[in-house]
């Protein structure tokens, strides 16, 4: 199999290409398919830890209504 041509390269393809993708995404996808995937993967779970953080901050934040 090519290694241009898998499954799931064809997956992140499709997703990448796909008018209900956001642009933000799309772009992540687009600029994460050259680059190596434990680099990729690193990156992402750092990203979803800030933003967990971030979340929590702002819930932590917000007035408590009685």
């Amino acid at each position: 199999m090519n290694p241009k041509q898998t499954p799931v390269l064809n997956l992140i393809r499709q997703i990448r290409d796909s008018h209900s993708t956001s642009y933000w995404l799309s772009n992540a996808l687009e600029s994460a398919e050259l680059r190596d995937p434990v680099d990729v993967l690193n990156d992402a779970e750092a990203l979803v830890n800030l933003f967990k953080a971030r979340l929590e901050e702002m819930q932590n934040e917000a007035p408590i209504l009685a």
